[in-house]
């Protein structure tokens, strides 16, 4: 009996310690799960843009920092806005340790956001959806997947973007998807470059008929170009434009024009309190009036 009772004690300490063991390797584990992680090592922006980078698994303060302001800076929350071509590296300090990610700014969004856009919105995996293109004003539309529900929606809008470069890219970044819908923001950059509202309506027209014939059935939009602080002086070019495409769209069956300018304007006078403070771009509020009118006009077509 006494040998026994020796025997089921050391047994049982043996198992105890077996547990101990496992639970301080169970908790080494999480613990080096729970480690500190960037969002990203490597980051391209457009000049003028922002993107946000994350020090994740993190509960205390997080220094943010740029190896060279003037081609990057970095707000404390980590929001990256690039300022001139070129790189930099941005740095995350979270208790006396560095976390770094490579920073490449780019003149204009076409020359990486098409490769990058098919990576992040990879065709195979985004079929039949509503598909969102054009300028800055689509690419800033992140609310749209919520305004567009139960409808599914993918955003390939490249800040900066002209309707020649829409030529070259429809097929990639529109066609492939095979979208249910086709929602197309474009123009305002060619303007703003220097192209008549005549000239840049007929360009617009050209894409309309190349995305119909591309995608017989499908129905495709195109958003006015809004009128902005920035760009004012430019606003009867535009409405020229404006007018040619909504006639063009009126005589054409499957394309359609949805007009937004009344919304934007109060008494013919621009309503300010819509624009971001780089008085080009819709803050929340300016996007509160395409998430209104514009999914409303499609979940009706699409029912």
């Amino acid at each position: 009996m006494t040998g026994e009772t020796t025997i089921s004690k050391k047994f049982r300490y043996i198992l105890l310690l077996m547990c101990v063991c496992i639970v301080f390797w169970l908790s080494a584990l999480q613990v080096r799960a729970a480690a500190p992680v960037l969002s990203a090592k490597n980051l391209s922006v457009t000049v003028g843009h922002t993107r946000t980078l994350k020090l994740q698994n993190v509960s205390g303060k997080v220094t943010w920092s740029s190896s060279n302001a003037k081609t990057a800076v970095v707000s404390s929350t980590g929001t990256v806005t690039g300022r001139r071509a070129g790189s930099c590296v941005i740095t995350a300090k979270y208790r006396g340790k560095a976390y770094q990610c490579m920073v490449k700014v780019y003149r204009t969004g076409i020359e990486w956001m098409p490769n990058y856009l098919q990576k992040k919105n990879v065709p195979a995996k985004n079929q039949g959806r509503v598909v969102l293109a054009g300028s800055s004003y689509i690419e800033y539309w992140t609310s749209a997947s919520t305004a567009f529900a139960p409808l599914k929606t993918v955003n390939n809008g490249i800040g900066g973007s002209t309707i020649q470069d829409w030529m070259t890219l429809y097929e990639k970044l529109i066609v492939n998807y095979k979208p249910s819908a086709v929602v197309v923001y474009v123009g305002s950059n060619d303007i703003a470059g220097g192209k008549s509202g005549k000239a840049t309506a007929a360009q617009a027209c050209l894409l309309l008929k190349r995305l119909k014939t591309k995608l017989p059935g499908v129905p495709i939009y195109y958003i006015s170009i809004a009128p902005s602080i920035r760009r004012w002086n430019l606003w009867k070019e535009n409405q020229i434009c404006n007018k040619a495409v909504s006639s063009f769209c009126s005589k054409t069956s499957g394309v359609s024009f949805i007009h937004c300018t009344p919304y934007l304007l109060k008494n013919g006078k621009l309503r300010k309190e819509l624009y971001r403070s780089d008085q080009l771009h819709f803050n929340q509020k300016g996007y509160q009036v395409w998430n209104q009118v514009i999914p409303a006009r499609i979940k009706k077509d699409l029912k």
